[in-house]
């Protein structure tokens, strides 16, 4: 049986590699630097997908990369759909 963890650590490591954007690839910590409970941590920033663009844009401005937010609708459906997932992921 899968359990949450690993379905967790799938969705995230698939939704790293769907981001061609270094610069908002590295808005998002790394799972070789950080445990999956941290990631979750992390991820309570994303309360619902209606914020999503708002949230961004505030990491954006909590790393010093403000400059990056022309780059950030791109990348957006990205995140969507990974957050989408990984709400339904939380959800089991």
């Amino acid at each position: 049986m899968t359990t949450r963890k690993e379905l967790i650590s799938k969705c995230y490591l698939d939704f790293l590699n769907e981001i061609t954007e270094p610069d908002i690839k590295s808005l998002f910590p790394d799972l070789t630097d950080f445990d999956v409970c941290d990631i979750v941590m992390f991820l309570e920033y994303f309360q619902d997908l209606d914020s999503v663009r708002e949230t961004v844009l505030s990491l954006l401005i909590l790393y010093g990369k403000s400059e990056l937010e022309d780059k950030l609708d791109c990348v957006l459906p990205t995140i969507e759909k990974f957050l989408k997932n990984y709400f339904q992921i939380k959800k089991i």
